[in-house]
């Protein structure tokens, strides 16, 4: 087995019952991601739908891209999750992304860009548009001004 080096960025994905939201998300994932630069790690609330599934038939299709997942034996809620994905992630830099978060074309490069320039840098805030509860319509194109401004 060859090992891995070190991922630059955990993507990181706690979910609870939500196997369609997670699978959009993870099918745009590998569509725009660099596998040698970016782990995804999905951390699972206890669910009791088809979110295993998902994330293993997501690791067959995508056998590149270093994928790990853990399915807690019994609710944690919403605070431990984010404690428990981040604990699963190997990456040098943690993107908490939520399951029903889709990274826009661009936006990982634009991260390990900035990572790469500012090495020392601790934070990253991105910009995000807010959709419909079915993803399909944009209700608001950008949720923050220019921050450099700020």
């Amino acid at each position: 087995m060859t090992k891995r080096k070190t991922p630059v960025l955990s993507i990181c994905i706690p979910t609870h019952n939500r196997a369609d939201f997670l699978e959009t998300n993870l099918k745009q994932l590998a569509k725009i991601s660099d596998p040698k630069d970016v782990e995804i790690v999905v951390a699972d609330d206890f669910s009791d739908d088809s979110t295993g599934e998902v994330v293993s038939k997501f690791k067959k299709r995508h056998s590149n891209f270093t994928v790990r997942y853990r399915k807690f034996p019994q609710r944690v809620y919403f605070d431990k999750m984010v404690l428990g994905v981040i604990r699963l992630a190997r990456g040098r830099f943690c993107w908490l992304l939520g399951d029903d978060d889709l990274p826009a074309v661009g936006s990982i490069s634009i991260i390990l860009k900035t990572i790469s320039t500012h090495p020392r840098v601790s934070l990253i805030h991105l910009n995000y548009s807010r959709f419909d509860n079915v993803l399909k319509k944009v209700t608001a194109k950008r949720m923050v001004g220019d921050i450099r401004k700020d």
